[in-house]
């Protein structure tokens, strides 16, 4: 075997070593999840065909973030918290990221905020639970596909969650901002469900770095509702179905449905 093959196995390898750790955490956020009446999809296909899309650089960098979200679960579990509180869920998330957060935010927060934390670039980093109570997107998804093709929202409430960083990074500002926006329209791009929800960012507010001691980072708090009318589980499966069929089109076949 010549260099370049044994290069080529290693990587291989290495690519499949990092498809099994990340469809493990995803399952066991996928339990976390359940327990408390929540459905999360850790694929559509076990296979994780968006994941090998991914380069060995990006492959990796999914693998840390996910494994960085179940860790918070995981700590919040074993320090007898629950995982429905959102101030435990901040709290650890924060720690865990390294990021200390204005205590005035906590003061702010109820059990139905969606909880996301995002880097000073707009990465997101962490979103609680509840978050997938409004969302139907796989784990594979929301880990490897750009989030700006993930939902659809008015031109100008893009603009107005675009302009928000720039404020509460700055110099001048401190605390946590209240923003109470007006309720926007959000629809998924390519879940097979394409979930419609009335969105409302509620506040946000600078992380600092406990390494750097300079804002790096963001944390949102946001309330969701779903709108339209529920899907029964004979729709949801003509959904999948439809969408398995469009997915076997373009090359795999989907051998995990929702659990």
């Amino acid at each position: 075997m010549n260099s370049n093959s044994r290069l080529k196995k290693s990587s291989d390898n290495n690519s499949e070593n990092l498809c099994i750790s990340f469809f493990h955490a995803a399952q066991k956020i996928s339990e976390y999840g359940k327990a408390l009446g929540i459905r999360i999809t850790p694929a559509i296909d076990s296979t994780l065909p968006e994941f090998r899309k991914l380069s060995s650089n990006d492959q990796q960098s999914a693998v840390e973030k996910i494994e960085a979200n179940l860790d918070v679960f995981a700590s919040v579990v074993a320090s007898g918290g629950k995982l429905t509180s959102p101030n435990t869920i901040a709290w650890m998330a924060c720690q865990k990221l390294g990021y200390t957060p204005p205590s005035d935010f906590f003061s702010k927060l109820t059990d139905e905020d969606v909880i996301e934390i995002y880097s000073k670039d707009g990465l997101h980093q962490f979103a609680n639970l509840k978050f997938f109570e409004i969302c139907s997107y796989t784990l594979e998804q929301l880990y490897t596909l750009p989030w700006h093709a993930l939902w659809q929202r008015e031109e100008k409430d893009v603009a107005l969650l675009m302009s928000l960083p720039g404020v509460v990074l700055s110099p001048d500002h401190n605390g946590t901002l209240e923003v109470l926006s007006r309720d926007q329209k959000v629809k998924e791009s390519a879940s097979p469900f394409k979930y419609e929800t009335r969105y409302q960012m509620r506040f946000i507010a600078p992380l600092i770095c406990r390494d750097t001691h300079k804002k790096m980072g963001m944390i949102v708090s946001e309330r969701a509702l779903l709108e339209g009318p529920l899907l029964s589980p004979s729709e949801e499966e003509a959904l999948l179905e439809s969408f398995y069929q469009e997915q076997e089109s373009v090359g795999f076949s989907a051998d995990l449905t929702l659990v």
